[in-house]
Parts: C-alpha cells; sequence; structure tokens
C-alpha cells in the first residue's frame, strides 16, 4: 500500500464485500419444519425476542439499527406468520410487548440448530487478535456506525 488513503480505501472496498455477503446470508432460508422455512433475518428477529423475557418494536429497531417502522413490519410479518404475539405493555399504553408462540420456539430452535456454532466460530476467529486489536476495531466500527446512521438521516 502507498498510503494511508489507499489503506482506508481498500479496507471500505472490504467491508462493502462483508455487508453484502451478509445480506445475502440475510436472506437465506432456515427450515423451521418440513414444509416451512424462514429467512435468516426473520430468525434474527425471532432470537433476540426469544433471548429477552419481554421486548417491543422499539428495542427491536434498536437492536438492528432500522426505523421503529421497519421493525414494526418485521413483527407485523412475524405475527401474522405465528412465530410472535403481541400482547399490551403493562408500562406504557403506547406499547405492546412481544413474545415467541410455540411455532416461534420452534423457528428459534431451528435457528440455533442451523446458526448455533457460527457465533462461536466469529468468536473464535477474532480471539486470534490482541485486545488493542479488537478496541481499535470496535470503536472503528462505531465511527463507521455514526457515519452509517448521518447517511440515513439525510435521505
Amino acid at each position: 500500500m502507498d498510503s494511508k488513503r489507499e489503506l482506508v480505501r481498500n479496507t471500505t472496498i472490504n467491508l462493502i464485500r462483508f455487508s453484502k455477503k451478509y445480506e445475502r446470508i440475510e436472506k437465506q432460508p432456515i427450515r423451521v419444519t418440513d414444509e416451512l422455512s424462514i429467512s435468516t433475518r426473520d430468525a434474527h428477529t425471532i432470537q433476540l425476542i426469544g433471548d429477552k423475557e419481554s421486548t417491543n418494536v422499539t428495542s427491536v429497531a434498536s437492536h438492528f439499527g432500522i426505523t421503529r417502522s421497519g421493525a414494526s413490519q418485521l413483527v407485523s410479518k412475524l405475527e401474522s406468520s405465528d412465530y410472535i404475539e403481541k400482547t399490551p405493555s403493562p408500562h406504557n399504553d403506547k406499547e405492546v410487548d412481544i413474545k415467541l408462540t410455540k411455532l416461534g420456539w420452534t423457528a428459534y430452535e431451528a435457528h440455533k440448530k442451523a446458526h448455533g456454532g457460527d457465533f462461536d466460530h466469529i468468536v473464535e476467529s477474532l480471539s486470534k487478535y490482541s485486545l488493542q486489536q479488537l478496541s481499535i476495531l470496535s470503536v472503528m466500527l462505531e465511527s463507521l456506525d455514526e457515519i452509517m446512521d448521518e447517511r440515513l438521516r439525510l435521505r
């Protein structure tokens, strides 16, 4: 590499390539039953809901870095497919709590079986780096996240 600018450019290209691959992975189906599959994206939403005792649309939006409207669409899709159910929140008249149904728990377990080792594999792969290197990566990703938030606000 000839310069810092070129290194930043190549790193940006690698991040874009990574994000495109991740986008493709999110669309891949996960078999829930012999007759039923869901997208990995839907499975990640189900995982979030199953991992929390109680959650709502706002926390789904915050977790995935999407708008509340986008999260509401995800939740409505999962509700119409009987993966989740909404109940009035005891803490806020304007919110609803979201919980998994029996089918939702089946999907949760299917996702765990299909991708259970993925997170462990990522942790294992990144563990070879020093704490300092991981800290730098974390700060850089936070900066990029802020840039993406700014871009989304401009549209």
